[in-house]
């Protein structure tokens, strides 16, 4: 591509070149070109490209790529756009990237804000991470355990992901289970962890989760709450029905009814359905709320407005005609 063109036009050359075929001969080099452009966001482009197409062959150019934009980084490539790409393609294609993996999931670019500076490269060190464990990389764990200790709370969050994604039981359990342990000052992080235990080793995490579920702390109580129900495990089912059982306020009900929901079971929908025909009216509401999630399914939105009507309490059914008018 011409160096006087402007990036906006040789995006659109681009992008022209890789229609109607992206795997072409002319595109290949239209592709090699923009991802040797001194240019961030005709590298990113060319980077997203190579991912959108699963195409291969372009290892050598994409590691270039992120190479050359950690020299003067701020300046020429301001929010890690080309380096973020180029990673995101490499984690999509290659097999061989470990050595952009190592070095991005350590890597930190900070960028002024006003009031001080700001950290882009933190998508880019979660997809190095999890390019790590598809690579299979011996010593992931360590990496993703420093990782879970970054800076950046969404770091955290993509290191609990990757350990969950690893499968890695025997190491991930305890990382994640410490980490559950000691707080994080973000929910998220915490959130992810727990849902990572779930997801690991779910049998012999339930019982600790649904401990942490009993727990005085708001925060912690309802990350538990949710990652169970997110989990879609039938065993979840009845650890829920008892802590419903218990509580107390319309607030702390809506949180354990809603993680009933998000279960998705035909076991799950019923007990909501029996609390809204035959429950205290504390209980009822708080099982219409939680339906409500999902009031655009028009059979689950009839059957909620049926076992209202079956109670016969005016209050109520107005109240569910509204939580379960459809959203769109």
């Amino acid at each position: 591509m011409a160096a006087n063109r402007s990036t906006d036009d040789q995006l659109v050359a681009l992008r022209a070149a890789l229609v109607p075929d992206a795997g072409s001969a002319s595109a290949r080099a239209a592709l090699l070109a923009a991802l040797a452009s001194k240019h961030n966001l005709l590298v990113a482009a060319a980077a997203e490209a190579v991912a959108d197409h699963e195409l291969e062959g372009f290892d050598a150019a994409l590691a270039g790529a992120y190479d050359r934009f950690l020299d003067n980084a701020v300046k020429r490539d301001a929010l890690c756009r080309a380096k973020t790409a180029a990673v995101r393609a490499l984690h999509h294609t290659s097999s061989g990237a470990t050595t952009v993996f190592l070095r991005g999931i350590r890597y930190v670019q900070l960028e002024p804000v006003w009031g001080g500076s700001q950290d882009t490269a933190v998508e880019l060190r979660g997809l190095c991470a999890f390019g790590l464990v598809r690579n299979d990389y011996p010593d992931v764990l360590i990496e993703l355990a420093d990782l879970l200790a970054d800076a950046e709370p969404m770091a955290r969050v993509a290191a609990a992901r990757a350990i969950a994604y690893s499968e890695r039981r025997e190491g991930g359990v305890p990382l994640l289970r410490f980490k559950v342990q000691t707080g994080d000052s973000d929910v998220r992080v915490t959130s992810a962890c727990i849902a990572g235990l779930l997801a690991l080793a779910p049998e012999h995490s339930l019982p600790f989760v649904a401990e942490l579920a009993r727990r005085p702390n708001p925060e912690l109580r309802e990350a538990a709450l949710l990652a169970l129900g997110e989990s879609r495990r039938p065993e979840a089912l009845p650890l829920l029905t008892e802590l419903a059982e218990h509580a107390v306020t319309e607030a702390d009900a809506g949180v354990v009814l809603l993680a009933v929901a998000l279960l998705r079971s035909d076991a799950a929908w019923g007990h909501l359905l029996d609390l809204i025909r035959e429950g205290s009216t504390t209980h009822a509401r708080a099982a219409i709320d939680a339906l409500a999630t999902y009031r655009d399914d028009s059979a689950l939105r009839a059957r909620t407005l049926a076992a209202v009507e079956a109670r016969d309490d005016a209050r109520l059914l107005a109240h569910a005609r509204e939580a379960m008018q459809p959203k769109r």
